[in-house]
Protein backbone atom coordinates (compact mmCIF):
# COMPACT_ATOMS: atom_id res chain seq x y z
CA UNK A 1 0.00 0.00 0.00
CA UNK A 2 2.72 2.61 0.75
CA UNK A 3 4.77 2.17 -2.60
CA UNK A 4 1.46 2.42 -4.47
CA UNK A 5 1.11 5.78 -2.57
CA UNK A 6 4.18 6.63 -3.03
CA UNK A 7 4.01 5.89 -7.17
CA UNK A 8 0.62 8.43 -6.66
CA UNK A 9 2.93 10.94 -5.38
CA UNK A 10 5.24 10.68 -7.86
CA UNK A 11 2.82 10.04 -10.23
CA UNK A 12 1.20 13.55 -9.60
CA UNK A 13 4.33 15.83 -9.96
CA UNK A 14 4.72 15.03 -13.61
CA UNK A 15 2.30 14.42 -16.74
CA UNK A 16 1.99 10.39 -17.71
CA UNK A 17 3.57 9.68 -21.16
CA UNK A 18 1.75 9.81 -24.14
CA UNK A 19 1.13 5.22 -24.59
CA UNK A 20 -0.01 5.66 -20.39
CA UNK A 21 -2.69 8.15 -21.82
CA UNK A 22 -3.54 5.90 -24.17
CA UNK A 23 -3.58 2.89 -22.63
CA UNK A 24 -5.23 4.30 -19.53
CA UNK A 25 -8.00 6.39 -21.52
CA UNK A 26 -8.42 4.42 -25.04
CA UNK A 27 -7.42 7.86 -26.96
CA UNK A 28 -6.20 8.67 -30.19
CA UNK A 29 -2.15 9.22 -30.14
CA UNK A 30 -2.68 12.83 -31.02
CA UNK A 31 -5.09 13.61 -28.39
CA UNK A 32 -3.14 12.25 -25.81
CA UNK A 33 0.11 13.81 -27.17
CA UNK A 34 -1.30 17.13 -26.71
CA UNK A 35 -2.35 16.33 -23.42
CA UNK A 36 1.37 15.07 -22.60
CA UNK A 37 2.18 18.67 -23.95
CA UNK A 38 0.28 20.36 -22.03
CA UNK A 39 -3.27 20.56 -23.12
CA UNK A 40 -6.02 20.62 -20.89
CA UNK A 41 -8.24 17.63 -21.14
CA UNK A 42 -11.97 17.73 -20.49
CA UNK A 43 -12.83 17.41 -16.46
CA UNK A 44 -14.24 13.74 -17.19
CA UNK A 45 -11.30 12.39 -18.60
CA UNK A 46 -9.17 14.23 -16.45
CA UNK A 47 -10.82 12.46 -13.48
CA UNK A 48 -10.52 9.11 -15.07
CA UNK A 49 -6.53 10.10 -15.07
CA UNK A 50 -6.45 10.66 -11.57
CA UNK A 51 -8.09 7.86 -10.88
CA UNK A 52 -6.02 5.04 -13.28
CA UNK A 53 -2.87 6.87 -13.30
CA UNK A 54 -3.05 9.15 -9.93
CA UNK A 55 -2.43 12.01 -12.32
CA UNK A 56 -4.02 15.23 -11.17
CA UNK A 57 -4.33 17.71 -13.87
CA UNK A 58 -4.90 21.19 -13.26
CA UNK A 59 -8.42 21.55 -14.31
CA UNK A 60 -9.37 19.61 -11.11
CA UNK A 61 -8.08 21.91 -8.51
CA UNK A 62 -9.56 22.99 -5.93
CA UNK A 63 -12.17 20.06 -6.08
CA UNK A 64 -12.05 17.71 -3.08
CA UNK A 65 -12.46 14.10 -3.14
CA UNK A 66 -16.26 14.42 -2.66
CA UNK A 67 -16.84 16.75 -5.82
CA UNK A 68 -14.86 14.62 -7.82
CA UNK A 69 -17.06 11.43 -7.10
CA UNK A 70 -19.95 14.03 -7.59
CA UNK A 71 -18.52 14.75 -10.84
CA UNK A 72 -17.57 11.30 -11.80
CA UNK A 73 -21.84 10.20 -11.34
CA UNK A 74 -22.90 13.08 -13.17
CA UNK A 75 -20.37 13.25 -16.32
CA UNK A 76 -18.39 9.85 -16.84
CA UNK A 77 -15.79 9.37 -19.05
CA UNK A 78 -16.86 7.73 -22.28
CA UNK A 79 -14.29 6.05 -24.05
CA UNK A 80 -13.98 7.23 -27.73
CA UNK A 81 -14.86 3.56 -28.44
CA UNK A 82 -17.77 3.25 -26.53
CA UNK A 83 -19.57 6.58 -27.92
CA UNK A 84 -22.37 6.81 -29.80
CA UNK A 85 -21.91 8.75 -33.19
CA UNK A 86 -23.54 12.68 -32.68
CA UNK A 87 -26.32 13.43 -35.50
CA UNK A 88 -23.78 16.12 -36.73
CA UNK A 89 -20.91 13.21 -36.68
CA UNK A 90 -23.32 10.82 -38.09
CA UNK A 91 -24.14 13.25 -41.39
CA UNK A 92 -20.66 13.82 -42.19
CA UNK A 93 -20.22 10.28 -42.23
CA UNK A 94 -23.47 10.61 -44.73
Amino acid sequence: LASKFVMCEQRAMSKPKTAELIAAAGISKSYASEIANGRTPTRALAIHLFRKLGYRDAVLDGLSDEQIATLEQIEPWVPPSARKPTPTETARAA
